[in-house]
């Protein structure tokens, strides 16, 4: 075949093909509107539990969807599969970090006021095994250790002890209370609970400074340093419920200390 032949073949269209002109494709193309059932459509696949996988493919690939709309499909699809995934929704606090982050600071916190009460029982035990063989300038150091400055403030605390409150289980009771670590009407039921076991035990540490004063008789001094161990437990049980925390964080803190909140 001459090449002149070849050119008249080529340039024949075959049957079927739609012969192009090149001004007509040069034109734009309108495309038409979808409606707004197709539009609705989109959604409602999306929201079919057993099509969440393909919701957002669905979406994606309809002419002519508004990207809001293939928006709203695909985190519609995602919201699905995350239940399709997890089975159960996850609890409506596990999905308010800012409330668990809260919670967590408030347990620590609890966890902090702990540490002295923890300290008063451990030095409550020391001054029991060595009472009988201290003097009397040394007896009154240790009580004033054992109770947390309650009682014969030590060193420079003791001259300010008339201007200032220099008892610790007097601060944490008002920082549990009335703030800055968490903050409870002083007249409801924490505050005052709290209020009372402190004033339950300084009694039991005035009892214990008069037993320590005179001769032991039989039994008195284990029953007085008891009453002291029963009340700081008491106390140490207060001030934890002044946090209002959950059950299972207040039981971590519990395990923190199991002297502590062992019964008496």
């Amino acid at each position: 075949m001459s090449l002149h032949a070849a050119s008249r073949t080529a340039s024949i269209p075959l049957p079927g093909a739609r012969a192009t002109d090149p001004r007509r494709s040069r034109r734009p193309v309108a495309r038409r509107r979808p409606s707004r059932r197709e539009r609705s459509s989109v959604s409602s696949d999306a929201s079919r539990p057993d099509a969440s996988a393909d919701a957002a493919a669905s979406a994606a690939v309809v002419s002519g969807v508004a990207p809001r709309s293939r928006r709203v499909a695909l985190v519609s699809a995602i919201g699905l599969a995350s239940v399709a995934t997890f089975g159960t929704p996850l609890p409506a606090r596990a999905g308010n970090p800012l409330s668990d982050f809260a919670d967590g600071q408030l347990q620590s916190k609890a966890r902090l006021f702990m540490g002295p009460l923890q300290l008063t029982l451990d030095r409550l035990a020391e001054l029991r095994a060595s009472e009988a063989a201290l003097g009397v300038d040394e007896l009154g150091k240790t009580l004033g250790a054992a109770t947390m400055d309650c009682l014969n403030p030590r060193g420079p605390l003791a001259a300010y002890a008339s201007v200032r409150d220099v008892c610790t289980l007097k601060i944490l009771l008002r920082s549990a209370t009335e703030g800055p670590a968490i903050r409870n009407d002083v007249d409801g039921p924490l505050a005052r609970a709290a209020a009372e076991a402190l004033v339950d035990l300084q009694g039991s540490y005035d009892d214990l400074a008069e037993e320590l004063a005179r001769e032991p008789g039989e039994g008195t001094r284990d029953a007085a340093f008891g009453a002291c161990e029963r009340k700081v437990k008491v106390f140490a049980a207060a001030i934890l419920a002044c946090f209002r925390l959950e059950e299972r964080r207040n039981d971590a803190v519990r395990e923190t200390f199991p002297e502590l909140f062992a019964a008496a």
